[in-house]
């Protein structure tokens, strides 16, 4: 099954003196732990006007990752994610007061697993690192962003008016949640699967990856081998020749389901599957003929096929 996901990476220092991103892949050929587990991918952008950025961003993969993949099979997804991101959290605190930064040591931080059983996307995240869902010519970005920008917008939804003239604020783009403090207020995470298509591209990515590249100038370079699309578009970033190039970061994920098996497949619209499914629900319209009346019938016939039209959506 772990075949059915294919997984790349690259990155770039840019014009940085040294790179203070990281990354890590849970282990796709681990079938057992795939199985409940999925496959995860993680990205962290260490801040650079903090102390220690890079050191920031290695500790808290690094402790993410060990934490997710001691996952039991009783634990779901989110719960483990939410375990795993305050486990990274504290070893990055822990390493800021031992290095005497409390406080001004701090990395952003995303986490992606796609679970194969339930062909589904899971995710955690705080600042401004990202998810980018690529679906056939189209793309959405999962995450949403810990900026002071968004912070205002969650407001004025709330109804406190903004600021004049906000749209001019310098430090809109300020982040206002990261690994690194003590109390995270802002965490962005998934209660529930997304259900995700075959051919689907997900594109974890820092700062550095989506202030460059256009999503479009992304999109066109994801096919083929996932490592060598994510070398195209490091270099692609490269090829803009901006002076303050941040460090740039990419991780991908591509789907490579098979359709023939898949929920919205091609299995369902053969005759036979047809046939099979018509005397399915004759033979049940018939049971409940024989339980209940006539009206108490239409009333679980309608039911029904509400719950059928939910599981075609």
């Amino acid at each position: 099954m772990s075949d059915s996901l294919r997984v790349g990476n690259a990155q770039i220092v840019g014009a940085r003196t040294d790179q203070q991103d990281a990354f890590g892949f849970s282990d796709k050929d681990d079938a057992y732990f795939v199985r409940h587990g999925g496959v995860l991918a993680v990205i962290a952008d260490g801040m650079g006007g903090h102390a220690y950025g890079g050191e920031a961003s290695r500790i808290a993969v690094k402790a993410f990752l060990l934490d997710y993949m001691a996952k039991s099979e009783r634990v779901s997804i989110p719960d483990a994610l939410y375990q795993a991101f305050y486990a990274a959290n504290h070893a990055v605190c822990a390493f800021a007061e031992e290095a005497g930064e409390a406080g001004n040591c701090g990395t952003t931080f995303v986490a992606a697993v796609v679970h194969l059983a339930s062909r589904s996307l899971h995710w955690i995240s705080t600042g401004d690192s990202r998810i980018l869902l690529f679906r056939k010519c189209q793309w959405v970005q999962i995450t949403a962003d810990s900026n002071y920008a968004n912070r205002l917008l969650n407001h004025h939804i709330h109804g406190v008016d903004l600021p004049y003239h906000w749209k001019n604020d310098i430090h809109l783009q300020g982040l206002t949640s990261f690994l690194g403090l003590q109390e995270i207020e802002e965490i962005d995470r998934s209660l529930c699967g997304l259900r995700l298509h075959p051919q689907d591209w997900l594109v974890l990515c820092t700062d550095g990856i989506y202030n460059t590249l256009a999503e479009n100038e992304i999109l066109a370079l994801l096919h083929g081998d996932p490592n060598t699309a994510c070398e195209m578009i490091v270099q692609k970033v490269t090829a803009k020749g901006l002076a303050h190039q941040d460090n740039a970061t990419v991780a991908t994920i591509a789907c490579d389901f098979n359709p023939a098996h898949d929920g919205r497949g091609k299995w369902r619209t053969t005759p036979f599957v047809k046939l099979g499914f018509g005397l399915f629900l004759i033979s049940l319209v018939l049971i409940a003929y024989s339980v209940f009346n006539i009206e108490e019938l239409l009333v679980w016939l309608y039911h029904f096929a509400k719950q059928f039209a939910y599981r075609m959506v």
